[in-house]
């Protein structure tokens, strides 16, 4: 697990004992309560839990004070539960029982002081398709900037003004987080660093399904989208990033299947933000609402972070969580025509490249073959999750431009993007790096224009004031 945070003074030792010490009095009382009907319902009284996708007899608990886990272990017995610590610095961990315990264990849980709050874990999945097939990694190398053989069949860094973007900003000083399959950065069993990262800077991140400081791809997803971001550009190799001089924090939270759980995603979303993460890149979604997970965002949004996630694959009007909080920057996918694909759901805040599985008209980035990790390519990958990709990367070249409050990140993505008639289906628009990047430009002048006529008026002001005082 991450590592736990600083030791506790001995008031909040206290009190988390005086909080041991009232569960195990509730607890005795509650034995005496008759068993409540085997109903699962919501504990801020919303109604049941939606049984699709939920993980069965699986509840996620935030502890009060974030208990060391000891602590944890501790009050677990009382309940006859073992607590697994996803997230040690905030209290987070799960525990699974039978299906038909739950509902008994949950009403005891809602009246134990150690709990602040417990909620169903539920399923997701990524927001993207398998490649169709490899390109041709060779070619002639580019005789002007980026060189890279391949950035002449990236139409969707020219869809969005990559070029133009680079002449202001290339995401320089700015931490990217890829929340999904990990990144293929190291070696770790048959997984081998793809060759067109190895120029990016890669920060140390989590694997938060192996509980493993090495955060590797072993499907091949998270790699392809660290690639739209950052991969390795200029070098007379592969392909190029879109903000390729930013640096990546890989955290894993999806599996080899593509899947993972609120639980992880949550623990996810408030490691990246901990630990220094300008913007959350999320490649993922479900149908389903947590305010575990709705917290989480708001705790990174918080903490200054821009959250970006796709709004799904399934081609209908209701944009997948985490994209449908109004933290989050929701993302739907266009082809390499601008027009709306298939299978995006409607709903999105702003468009970027999608694309399709086929050649020439998917994303093209060096990525791990998808189920086949002992390999790796310059592929052709499509989804929302490639779309979410290049808004993240724009949001880090505005940022690296001077505009780091992300409420005015999103706002000077969403107004430069280019519009569609259909905001239903189109949001703001196609994302536009380049405008993107000289109203941010644009910004921070009038910023630092406005801050020297202040500053002027306040030393006018000042002379002024011997003259004025005589005057009296």
């Amino acid at each position: 697990m991450p590592k736990q945070g600083v030791a506790r003074s001995g008031r909040e030792a206290s009190d988390m004992r005086s909080k041991l010490l009232l569960s195990i009095f509730l607890l005795a009382q509650l034995s005496l309560a008759e068993p409540l009907q085997t109903v699962i319902t919501d504990p801020d009284g919303d109604g049941p839990w939606p049984a699709a996708e939920r993980v069965e007899g699986r509840l996620i608990l935030d502890f009060q004070g974030s208990p060391s886990e000891v602590e944890m272990n501790v009050w677990g017995k009382l309940f006859g539960l073992s607590p697994k610590v996803i997230l040690p610095t905030h209290g987070l961990a799960m525990v699974d029982v039978a299906e038909s315990e739950l509902p008994e264990l949950l009403s005891r849980l809602k009246r134990d002081p150690m709990i602040q709050q417990v909620s169903p874990d539920y399923v997701v999945h990524v927001s993207g398709f398998e490649p169709a097939i490899e390109a041709e990694t060779r070619g002639e190398t580019a005789a002007k900037f980026p060189n890279d053989p391949l950035f002449k069949h990236q139409w969707h860094h020219k869809m969005v003004g990559a070029s133009k973007a680079w002449k202001k900003a290339k995401g320089e000083g700015v931490t990217v987080a890829i929340l999904d399959t990990g990144i293929a950065y190291a070696e770790k069993g048959v997984v081998r660093p793809v060759e067109d990262l190895a120029q990016t800077k890669i920060l140390e991140g989590y694997d938060f399904i192996n509980d493993d400081p090495l955060a590797v791809d072993d499907l091949g997803y998270g790699t392809h989208l660290a690639g739209t971001v950052a991969q390795s550009t200029n070098n007379k190799l592969g392909a190029a990033g879109l903000a390729f001089e930013s640096r990546l924090m890989p955290v894993k939270v999806l599996n080899h299947e593509g899947q993972g759980t609120f639980g992880g995603i949550a623990a996810g979303i408030r490691f990246a933000a901990d630990n220094g993460a300008d913007v959350l890149v999320m490649g993922f979604g479900s149908t389903a609402d947590s305010m575990l997970l709705e917290e989480a965002v708001e705790y990174a949004h918080a903490k200054g972070c821009v959250l970006v996630a796709a709004v799904g694959v399934a081609g209908d009007d209701t944009p997948n969580f985490p994209a449908h909080y109004d933290q989050v920057i929701g993302v739907g996918a266009v082809g390499d025509g601008g027009k709306i694909t298939d299978y995006s759901s409607r709903g999105a805040d702003i468009m970027g490249p999608g694309g399709e599985a086929q050649v020439g008209l998917g994303i093209l980035q060096n990525a791990l073959h998808v189920r086949n990790p002992k390999r790796s390519g310059y592929l052709w990958f499509a989804g929302t999750n490639c779309a979410a990709a290049h808004v993240g990367a724009a949001a880090a070249l505005v940022i690296s431009s001077g505009v780091k409050e992300p409420v005015a990140v999103r706002e000077i993505l969403l107004s430069t993007a280019r519009k569609k008639k259909d905001k239903k289906a189109y949001g703001a628009g196609i994302v536009q790096a380049d405008k993107a990047v000289k109203k941010a430009h644009q910004t921070v002048a009038e910023s630092k224009e406005s801050a020297f006529e202040w500053l002027a008026l306040l030393l006018l002001a000042l002379l002024s004031l011997p003259a004025f005082i005589k005057r009296k």
